[in-house]
């Protein structure tokens, strides 16, 4: 979500140490002695509060639940992360073009570094995420590209990663040349795709290429054959899902709920903000949640259960709002845990079914509230927080995933 979140202040310098490393390569700003994860773990993507740097925090669940370990590969602030079995994947987005594998026995190295550019680009291909329909097949949405990427995740040599592509280029506005696909989610065998469809044009024919100005859709594909359903509700013969809101960011699915599609909208207009809900076996869209010059534009949501959800409120640059609302009726309710006019920067839910707040760095020299950047951990039932660990910049992005453990006999070490 590259435009909300974030509380906390002061921002504590942590040592940044560069870290030599071999074959694969990589690079950590950890001195610490390589913990043994053994169990559940966090992997958090940060960012230096003036975007000037990146990089990894790893959260021990189980161990050392209030603290984390990092950071690992400083690199550009525009990153994101996904985990799949033992490995988690940074994603270097704009400009640096670049998926990284990493083995959280070996959370210092590279296993293998690939790009997501491919002859013929001329500009960015901006990798945004990737999703795992199995071990060897992922799909990568390239927010720069007309064309999302299926890849296998278990390729040794890079001229075996890209293995074919989705086409997405019927969903361009006339007059630009991207989709701008931004988030997705597989449902039994269906990938989900929100394409943002950005582009308008100004008063004087100039183009203002992140203008929320057409439909924005939901793109449906058939995972075993990878060709994309005609859902019976598109426009203009276009066979996606057109949506009520626009500007998507984020995709989610609850067995319970459905799908919901978190939309941004514009910054100066509220209305087109909101969430949509999807019926996945009808492909139907109705609008849940809307934005309002009262509540703010919707900038995050997270779902517990059937009855249990979250959402964030963007009222300006560092200024959110943490709020429950029931994901079915779509009522939203009261400030949870005073979050209010704080810079809330990821909204996440664990395998414990615990709410993850990532809040960071407020830079304003009036405010007296504000702290360090970190992570709050709350009983999503209580709304009570369990524990803050800080992190090492502000938490934008959180997923979890399951460490085998290391032979408790091993002297190997991250050292300057």
């Amino acid at each position: 979500m590259r435009h909300q979140y974030a509380l906390f202040s002061r921002l504590i310098l942590l040592p940044l140490l560069t870290l030599l490393l071999a074959a694969c390569g990589g690079s950590s700003g950890s001195s610490d002695r390589r913990p043994n994860f053994d169990g559940n773990v966090a992997v958090v993507t940060t960012a230096a509060s003036d975007f000037s740097s990146g990089g990894i925090d790893l959260i021990d669940l189980d161990q050392a639940p209030g603290r984390a370990y990092g950071p690992y590969h400083s690199t550009a602030s525009d990153i994101s992360v996904v985990t799949h079995g033992r490995d988690y994947y940074l994603i270097e987005r704009f400009q640096t073009d670049r998926i990284n594998k990493v083995d959280i026995d070996q959370p210092a190295l590279f296993t293998w570094r690939y790009s997501a550019l491919e002859a013929g680009d001329e500009a960015s291909s901006n990798p945004y995420t990737m999703i795992f329909a199995s071990d060897d097949k992922a799909y990568l949405l390239r927010y720069g590209s007309t064309h999302a990427w299926i890849v296998d995740p278990t390729a040794t040599h890079e001229d075996d990663f890209h293995i074919g592509s989705l086409d997405l280029s019927h969903y361009t506005p006339d007059g630009f040349d991207v989709p701008r696909m931004s988030s997705a989610v597989i449902v039994d065998d269906r990938l989900f795709i929100t394409l943002q469809r950005l582009g308008g044009f100004g008063a004087d024919d100039n183009p203002r290429p992140f203008d929320p100005a057409n439909t924005s859709y939901v793109a449906v594909f058939d995972i075993n054959t990878d060709e994309e359903i005609v859902t019976g509700h598109g426009e203009e013969g276009l066979p996606g899902i057109p949506l009520f809101t626009r500007n998507p960011e984020h995709i989610t699915h609850h067995p319970d709920i459905g799908l919901l599609v978190q939309s941004i909208g514009n910054y100066g207009s509220n209305d087109l903000s909101g969430i949509d809900r999807i019926d996945a076996d009808t492909y139907e869209a109705t609008r849940l949640v809307e934005g309002s010059a009262e509540l703010g534009a919707i900038s995050g949501v997270a779902l517990i259960d059937a009855e249990t959800g979250f959402l964030v409120t963007y009222g300006g640059w560092m200024n959110n709002t943490l709020r429950r609302f029931n994901p079915v009726s779509g009522t939203v309710g009261d400030v949870v845990a005073n979050i209010e006019a704080q810079h809330v920067t990821s909204l996440a839910v664990s395998p414990q079914q615990q709410l993850w707040v990532g809040l960071g760095l407020i830079v304003d020299n009036n405010r007296d509230d504000i702290l360090a950047p970190g992570l709050y951990v709350m009983d999503p039932d209580a709304d009570t927080t369990l524990r803050r660990i800080n992190t090492s910049g502000n938490p934008i992005g959180v997923s979890f995933m399951q460490a085998p453990g290391i032979d408790e006999d091993s002297d190997d070490e991250v050292t300057p």
